[in-house]
């Protein structure tokens, strides 16, 4: 009966991590294709009265918090301004990061996951609001930002210079130029300066010099801002750690300056904020509208504004929520922007609430808290912001619950499939199958983490593309499983026949395999394999993608134009070939102890 398994064992795990690589390539193309539900054409919120005449926006690629804390004439500016640190949540590639910082809202609400999402259009960014309220908006920088910005910004300066060195001096003098611009003034001026980000990725050994000298340029756009009128807010994107990789939540990536300075800025403040923080913010000095989408506030702290007087006599474009309707116009600027804010982020909770199926409750906080935020509390609108997220974490996580209820029944004919895995291991009566799981598991650990400096993270993802990352695991997969196998098989010598030794081969690769498989069970019950309104934790995701990529490496590319060679079969004819020659060894030794 055992030798019977082990044929059967070759059979069905040749079919299995056949089908396990269709199931992992799914996985990540559900993550990548992600359509977010949550991009209904909401109405905006009303014009305010602007701080400031206008808002550079200086766009650091990649920028670090320790080289930024290198850098001089932006240590001067942080001292006299406000000195913010950037909290991303995964995913931080450059295209993702970009959507949140700009539209207030995480990837799950925007929808975009990696560099190479589907381009979704119908999110609400910064700079679409700021246009809407008919503020002139310009941007200078390199093709891929204008990519990213589709067209968005009325004048666009695309710097095409080859030579990396000089690209950001160009981009300091067009921005001058535009900022000169007196026939069609920008309210709004984006600035991207690349040399950080070109270093690290051509020649990170010259990374000090790129940080001297994207210091030096931002103190030439600062010797043509005048801070009594204007605002400089000095940004990444995102950080990029020694490696070249971004995407993950490391600390180094994923937690960023921001130092804001000039008008309508309260100098001496240092916060940890989140990124959905920042388009609020920007938008508070503008006095544009709030992104559609906002999940943030402004960070009211760093923010000089009046908490009496007049607004600014503007009329609401239109209101969410009709029993609370309420125009700023008559408003100081600091009650204006509160109300505003609390008012957009009721409308977009109101919708998020109906798209995902659950009770509305933002409404009623809000008419909770309407009168003591229109007087300008900010502790009153600080409890409603909390109340806020605090419901909807809570109502998110009850929808996955019941989501997670609807799959126990899979999850748990996939745990009585792992027993039953343990079963047949347990009924063979031998210790190498054992011993081998054991080995494989420590020895790939060690590999994928002290040998690779790999992590279950999005960083490992060469410009959010897994198919580098994928090849080298299951590359490390697929020899680590023929040496454990043959390993074993070498101690099967006093089995009775080779079939034998070959269920004990297999044996060994059911273990494994029933490792693998028991994290991608857990996940599933966890997240689903189809990501329709809610996106998976990352570093989850990733471990999963890595436990299936092992399972896959049972299936192997030998050359490219023929299809793949199943390695529990080449596996059983070693197991066969050693078992012969190890008895072979042992026929004399036993002969001469019979005589």
């Amino acid at each position: 009966m055992r030798r019977i398994v082990g044929l059967a064992l070759v059979i069905a795990l040749s079919i299995f991590a056949a089908f396990v690589v269709t199931f992992r390539n799914n996985l990540w193309i559900s993550y990548r294709g992600y359509n977010s539900p949550y991009l209904a054409d909401l109405p905006l919120g009303s014009v305010r009265a602007a701080p400031s005449q206008r808002v550079v926006l200086v766009l650091v690629r990649g920028l670090r918090l320790d080289e930024a804390r290198e850098m001089p004439n932006l240590s001067a500016l942080r001292d006299s301004g406000s000195a913010l640190t950037v909290q991303h949540e995964p995913p931080t590639f450059r295209l993702p990061s970009w959507a949140t910082l700009t539209s207030g809202a995480s990837a799950e609400i925007h929808g975009i996951t990696t560099n190479n999402s589907p381009r979704a259009t119908r999110y609400s960014s910064l700079i679409q609001v700021a246009q809407s309220a008919g503020q002139k908006v310009s941007a200078v920088g390199s093709q891929s930002l204008a990519d990213m910005l589709d067209g968005d910004v009325q004048r666009f300066e695309v710097v095409d210079n080859s030579d990396v060195s000089q690209r950001d001096d160009d981009a300091v003098r067009l921005a001058m130029e535009v900022m000169k611009d007196t026939t069609n003034p920008p309210s709004l001026v984006l600035v991207e300066l690349t040399a950080i980000e070109d270093t690290i990725r051509g020649e990170p050994s010259d990374i000090s010099a790129a940080v001297t000298l994207t210091d030096g340029r931002i103190k030439t756009l600062l010797s043509n801002i005048d801070l009594h009128t204007s605002t400089i807010v000095i940004l990444a994107d995102r950080g990029l750690s020694n490696r070249n990789t971004d995407g993950g939540d490391e600390s180094d990536i994923a937690v960023t300056p921001m130092i804001m300075a000039g008008a309508g800025v309260h100098p001496g403040i240092a916060l940890l904020i989140q990124s959905t923080d920042v388009a609020p913010t920007i938008a508070a000095l503008l006095g544009a509208p709030l992104p559609a989408q906002v999940q943030g506030q402004p960070i009211v702290a760093a923010l000089s504004l009046p908490s009496t007087g007049a607004g600014i006599g503007a009329t609401p474009q239109t209101t969410a929520v009709t029993a609370t309707e309420s125009a700023t116009a008559n408003l100081a600027p600091l009650p204006a922007l509160l109300w505003s804010s609390a008012l957009q982020l009721t409308t977009f909770y109101e919708n998020w609430s109906e798209v995902i199926q659950q009770p509305r409750f933002a409404s009623e906080l809000l008419r909770a808290g309407e009168t003591d935020i229109k007087n300008g509390n900010i502790q009153a609108y600080q409890g409603f912001y909390n109340n806020l997220t605090a419901r909807a974490d809570g109502l998110r996580t009850a929808k996955l619950n019941a989501e997670r209820a609807q799959r126990l029944p899979v999850a748990i004919g996939a745990v009585l499939l792992l027993i039953a895995i343990s079963g047949v291991v347990l009924s063979s009566r031998r210790w190498q199958p054992f011993i081998g799981a054991a080995l494989y598991a420590i020895a790939w650990y060690a590999i994928f983490t002290y040998l690779r400096g790999f992590r279950f993270s999005l960083s490992m993802f060469s410009n959010s593309d897994p198919t580098q990352f994928i090849a080298a695991v299951a590359r490390d997969s697929e020899i680590l499983t023929a040496a454990v196998s043959i390993l074993v098989a070498v101690t099967t010598g006093k089995h009775e026949d080779g079939l034998e030794a070959v269920t004990t081969a297999m044996n060994t690769l059911l273990l494994i395999v029933g490792i693998q498989l028991a994290q991608a069970v857990w996940f599933y019950f966890q997240w689903g394999n189809n990501f329709t309104w809610a996106l998976p934790d990352s570093s989850q995701l990733v471990a999963t993608l890595v436990a299936l990529t092992q399972i896959s490496a049972l299936s192997i590319r030998v050359v490219p134009e023929l299809p793949n060679l199943p390695m529990p079969l080449v596996i059983a004819f070693l197991a066969l070939l050693i078992h012969s020659l190890v008895r072979q060894r042992e026929q004399p030794e036993r002969y001469r102890r019979l005589r």
